[in-house]
């Protein structure tokens, strides 16, 4: 799923660094509910435009 990290803080996800205000697409469902829980994400849908109406299996646009 896609999450968006909340202004002012940062997570690491598969060796990585995130910082707030960055989206990120293909997060596990845990994970993002973790985040979320703890007020580090918020759940994030993108616009859908002509060429991202494709959706996954995971729930993400193609």
């Amino acid at each position: 799923m896609y999450v968006q990290i909340t202004a002012g803080h940062q997570v690491t996800y598969q060796g990585a660094v995130f910082s707030g205000g960055q989206v990120l697409r293909n997060v596990s469902a845990e994970a993002a509910q973790v985040w979320i829980s703890q007020g580090i994400a918020t759940a994030f849908t993108p616009p859908r435009t002509a060429d991202t109406t494709f959706e996954d299996g995971w729930g993400n646009y193609a």
